[in-house]
Order: structure tokens, then sequence, then C-alpha cells
């Protein structure tokens, strides 16, 4: 895996939104 960059974390950010709106789970 590469460093994570400020498009990459942007990106995995809306993927992260993306999946907790398909299926949320608790947060901590």
């Amino acid at each position: 895996m590469r460093h994570s960059t400020t498009a990459d974390r942007q990106m995995d950010g809306r993927r992260q939104a993306a999946t907790s709106a398909a299926k949320p789970r608790p947060c901590g």
C-alpha cells in the first residue's frame, strides 16, 4: 500500500461515507 495523499484521503472519505450510508454501523 502506498502512502495516503490528500486526494486519496478525500476519495477514501467519500467511499467510507457511501459505505456508511449503504449499511450504517456504530462509530467508536
